[in-house]
């Protein structure tokens, strides 16, 4: 009653909303700390924190997206962390990186369904769409987009996809040069464009060393995961197109080594 009836300005209520202040901070606090338990791999570690910045604020996970994208992080089901990012893209639809684990964990799922390449990937390029309809330089989404049109065969427009983030100002990171001018290199074997393709392999190399490596232990979705039959006939496809390629370009120029296309497939 005596915080009902004080005025505005009084110390009481001063002092109730610097508690306020001070519990939501708190919440933010653990909630940043569980972020960084996801990266050292410790997701119980940080269901933990995300539980204490409840505790320290109640309500906090009713308004806060950044809470419900760590939620996401530590979760290894797919059909939950995909929830879990629909909820941080309801309360904050500029949230580019809560959009961007959407769109991967979208690509996940109909990976694991082995439901690429098929009619599956148009709705997932529109997911990538949303990330880039935030930021139109989002590489990462542009090099998604150009790798998915390519396993559907689409190859032209695979390749504006490449060129567009290659084009992009916002490219601060060799690494994502590197994968823009590999997916390149890869469309211009199939086109029978294989002395553009070399050039292309060897610029991708020299931006980022370990192009096309898959290690298990990273933290980013590779292009190699969760790769069923559907991914893998795909491969096969390609690989069977460029060796008919080479195969041709090869009688024509005895001279040129072309043993830089195995590793691409």
């Amino acid at each position: 009653m005596g915080f009902l009836t004080h005025p505005s300005d009084s110390a009481l209520r001063r002092g109730r909303a610097d508690f306020d202040q001070l519990h939501e901070m708190l919440s933010m606090a653990y909630t940043v700390a569980a972020l960084a338990y996801c990266y050292l791999k410790a997701p119980q570690r940080a269901k933990s924190f995300l539980d204490s910045a409840r505790a320290a604020k109640p309500n906090y996970s009713d308004e806060s997206p950044l809470w419900w994208l760590v939620r996401a992080e530590a979760e290894t089901d797919v059909n939950k962390k995909l929830n879990f990012l629909r909820k941080a893209t309801e309360f904050d639809s500029s949230f580019e990186i809560a959009q961007y684990r959407l769109a991967q964990s979208s690509e996940r799922k109909a990976r694991i369904r082995d439901e690429i390449p098929m009619e599956q990937v148009d709705s997932l390029i529109e997911e990538y769409d949303k990330v880039l309809r935030i930021n139109p330089g989002n590489i990462g989404a542009l090099s998604a987009q150009g790798y998915l049109l390519w396993l559907s065969g689409k190859l032209e427009e695979a390749q504006k996809k490449f060129n567009e983030g290659l084009q992009s100002k916002a490219i601060v990171r060799q690494t994502f040069v590197g994968d823009l001018q590999y997916g390149l290199a890869r469309v211009a074997a199939e086109n029978g464009e294989i002395n553009r393709s070399f050039t292309l392999f060897t610029q991708a190399l020299s931006a980022d060393p370990a192009v096309a490596v898959h290690s298990p232990s990273s933290g980013v979705q590779s292009n190699y995961d969760y790769i069923a039959d559907g991914i893998l006939k795909r491969y096969e496809a390609f690989k069977a197109k460029v060796e008919e390629r080479l195969q041709a370009e090869t009688i024509r120029d005895s001279s040129n080594d072309f043993s830089f296309i195995a590793q691409s497939t």
